[in-house]
């Protein structure tokens, strides 16, 4: 199975672009999520530096952005100031998009402070996540949340409850396999509940027991199902990889757990290598997806 939207967060291969499309461009996709550059986020370049920068790199090397994995959201709930700061960035990243067109910016829904009930928040992350989305959607742009690790959407109830209190088409949910299973939910009951608002997934997968990211179909995300449904009933969006096996440059900006408490250890040499390593899984996976389709939906030897 040939898939064209398959993607990846490339700044785990390198912190520079430049070696982000080259290694991207030996596995053959032709996309990737632009997340973080040189150290900075992309949604703290300008859109000048973007034109000057990053547009004539991803022409030379025939690359185009499937998302921009922006950190808008990914702050205290109650940080007012924050999140003043962060609807400027918000309108930045539509124009960034818009230079790239790119249609989806990755966004989250705020840490809530330690030992508050969801319910406190209910409203305050409804209404912020709603106004992020608002911006975004005013430039056609759409907002994916990404269900997190202690931020208000972890859960498929939480996230579900965001999503039905926005009610806007400029929000969708960007499937994250490994953070369903890292908040110790079952991967397929979530994907049944929020399958309506799932426009895009994250590859990456993880151990329940102990929360580990692992190569995609070796955890227990449930993977291979939930993909196969997906395409059973017409899915053609993105796959983006985020492997996640090895300790990459940015890793600790993006995650509040201490890093060895996600990756216990090296499993791969290098972010290039990571990244092939989660490529090739995923094929694997399409490829068994494919076969059972082919063979009127039975199982097959493996």
């Amino acid at each position: 199975m040939k898939y064209e939207k398959i993607s990846g967060f490339t700044d785990e291969i390198s912190s520079h672009l430049e070696q982000q499309l080259i290694e991207a461009g030996r596995t053959g996709i032709s996309y990737l999520a632009l997340r973080n550059i040189d150290g900075k986020n992309i949604c703290s370049y300008t859109p000048g530096e973007i034109k000057r920068t990053v547009l004539p790199l991803l022409k030379k090397y025939k690359m185009r952005v499937s998302s921009l994995g922006s950190p808008l959201g990914k702050i205290p709930i109650c940080d007012e100031e924050a999140f003043a700061e962060q609807m400027l960035q918000a309108e930045n990243a539509a124009h960034i998009a818009e230079i790239l067109e790119c249609s989806y910016v990755r966004i989250f829904s705020f840490y809530i402070p330690t030992g508050d009930s969801h319910s406190m928040w209910s409203e305050c992350a409804a209404d912020k996540v709603g106004r992020l989305a608002e911006v975004l959607g005013r430039y056609g742009i759409t907002a994916l949340h990404e269900n997190e690790k202690e931020i208000f959407g972890d859960t498929k109830e939480h996230c579900l409850e965001l999503f039905e209190k926005v009610n806007s088409p400029f929000l969708q949910a960007a499937f994250d396999f490994a953070n369903f299973v890292q908040c110790k939910e079952e991967p397929l009951k979530a994907y049944r509940m929020l399958e309506p608002y799932v426009a895009y997934f994250h590859i990456k997968d993880a151990l329940s027991e102990n929360g580990d990211t692992v190569v995609c179909g070796q955890g227990d995300g449930c993977m291979e199902t939930i993909l196969g449904d997906a395409f059973g009933k017409g899915y053609n969006g993105f796959l983006t990889l985020e492997p996640h096996l090895t300790r990459f440059e940015g890793l600790e900006l993006l995650e509040r757990r201490a890093v060895k408490e996600i990756i216990r250890e090296n499993r791969a040499e290098d972010g290039a290598e990571a990244f092939h390593m989660q490529y090739n899984a995923l094929n694997h996976i399409l490829e068994r997806i494919d076969r059972r389709k082919k063979n009127g939906g039975k199982d097959y030897e493996s």
